[in-house]
Parts: structure tokens; sequence; C-alpha cells
């Protein structure tokens, strides 16, 4: 049987006080196209010209990059639990987990949740040709503590009732004694109930940023569908340098995506900044492969 495809959702206009209607559509349109589907990019670059050139540097990006380093830094000498407060109260989307929680009771709800299933109700991420065999494949890579997962199963079960899903999900192995405890996360509930399920690699590190592990996960979960990737790392000796820091391991996911989807796939990735040669480069990269390329603000990240 033919799995049921997903139903359209109607749009919901509540009573808002005047101009709050246009305030709310704004928080859920920050989009930016860098490539539509009706245009043409260059070529795949010859790998022999990567990596080959210095690092360059664009100077008004640089720029932008030192007048939002001076925006944050505004914030040193405030207290952290007092900030998180006040943008708790004034971020118009800040009571969405709240209720996801507790009116529809919804599996694993954070944040995390609720931006990714912005994204799936944004975009159409399961391919026909998944509906056509009636077989849809993921992986998840940075994945713990599984928001993501229990977020795309939500979607199934709900609106594709018949669709035989397969998930791989990676991460840094909670279970590896040689981490540094200060790179885990501390919630492994989700994992040891789906263990079987998740992939550390060929050194049970679960360190994507390890050709070894990259290329035994491609042995095991080729050919899929779609792509997650959810990886940070903690920037707080350098908050100036967010995105050179975690700029390697983005590239390190991108890699990974490249080397699993099949043909029409889709890959979802977290980013922070654009404005330095190692992002600006993957974009570029990005853009020849994909068909077409959006940057998403989800409207539940907000201020926080």
């Amino acid at each position: 049987m033919a799995p049921k495809k997903r139903r359209k959702h109607p749009q919901y206009h509540a009573n808002f006080p005047p101009g709050m209607q246009g305030e709310i559509e704004a928080l859920f349109n920050k989009r930016i196209v860098l490539k539509s589907r009706e245009e043409t990019w260059a070529n795949l670059p010859e790998s022999s010209c990567m990596f080959q050139e210095e690092p360059f540097v664009v100077a008004d990006m640089i720029l932008m990059k030192d007048e939002l380093n001076a925006k944050k830094s505004l914030l040193n000498d405030m207290d952290i639990v007092e900030w998180h407060s006040h943008t708790r109260r004034a971020h118009k989307a800040g009571l969405v987990v709240r209720h996801l929680r507790e009116k529809l009771h919804v599996e694993m709800c954070t944040q995390a949740w609720a931006k990714f299933h912005e994204i799936l109700h944004s975009f159409n991420l399961i391919p026909d040709d998944a509906l056509h065999t009636g077989s849809f494949r993921s992986v998840h890579l940075c994945e713990a503590p599984g928001a993501f997962v229990a977020c795309l199963n939500h979607l199934l079960k709900s609106e594709y009732q018949g669709l035989e899903w397969n998930w791989v999900a990676s991460t840094l192995n909670p279970y590896y004694e040689a981490h540094d405890l200060r790179a885990m996360l501390d919630d492994d509930r989700f994992i040891s109930e789906t263990l079987s399920h998740w992939h550390f690699g060929s050194d049970g590190t679960g360190d994507l940023m390890s050709v070894a592990n990259l290329e035994a996960l491609q042995h095991d979960a080729a050919f899929v569908h779609l792509v997650t990737a959810d990886g940070s790392i903690n920037c707080a000796n350098q908050p100036d340098e967010q995105e050179s820091v975690v700029g390697q391991l983005i590239f390190c996911e991108a890699v990974t995506a490249i080397n699993l989807l099949s043909k029409g796939g889709h890959f979802v990735f977290k980013m922070f900044t654009a404005l330095e040669q190692q992002m600006i480069c993957l974009l570029f990269l990005l853009t020849c492969l994909f068909q077409e390329i959006q940057v998403i603000k989800p409207g539940k990240q907000g201020l926080t």
C-alpha cells in the first residue's frame, strides 16, 4: 500500500492586536534564497584546484563580524540569568514549546524539536521517490540528544502513514570514556532506548571529523533521502570566533552529507554566520551541488 501523502496545512489567523499579525509573519519568514531551482550556477570545480590558494578576506564581511561582536560584547557586564529571563519574556514564540508539551504531549519536545518542525512544514523534505517506493531513509549527524529524530517521527506518523522509515544517527559516543565531558551532552535517554540506530564510527568515538568514521558511516548508510546536522562546539572561551571554531565541524557534516545523499536528496544543517572564507566557500560548493539553497532562521529561535 502506498503511503498516505502529506496534507496541506491550513493557515491560521488568530485575532492578534493591530500590527501584531505582520510581526508574527515576519518572525516566521526570515529566509534568504541563495539559489532557486530555476537558476544555473557554475559547475563543480575540479578537485585538483581545491584547497590550493591562500585564504581570502572580504573586508566588508570582516567589518560586519567586528560590528556583530561589538554588539555581543555589550552583554558582558549583564547578569546572564537575567538576560535569558528577559529574552524568554520578550520572544513572541517563547511559549511554543510549553504549549506543545502541555497540550499535545509531544515526545522529546525541545527548542530544537520546534525549530525542525517549522523547517519540515516549510519545505517538502520527503521526496516523491520515497513515496513511490514506500521507503524513506534518513541520517542525522551530531544528533544527541535526539530531538530531530523525534520530530521527524512525529511528522511521518502523523502525515505519512504506511511509509517505512529507516534512520541512522551519529553523535559523540556518550559511553566512550576518553571523551572530554565538557564536549558531551548529559542526556542519553533517547540514545539508550534506540541504540541499534546509532552509529559511532569505526573507532567507537562517534567523532565525525575522523575520515575513517565518515567512510564507515557511508558504508553502512549510503543513498539516503535526507541528512540533518545539528552540530556545534562550545565557544565560551572564544565567543568572537564562533564561525571559525565551528567551521571545520560544519565542513565535515557537509562532506558526510554529500557522500550519503542519493540524487534529489535534502541536506539540513545548522550554521551561525557566513562572514569568513571557509563558510563562504562551503556555501558556494553547496550551490554547485544542489538545485536549491535556502537560509532560514526559524521563528522559535527568535532572540535566544
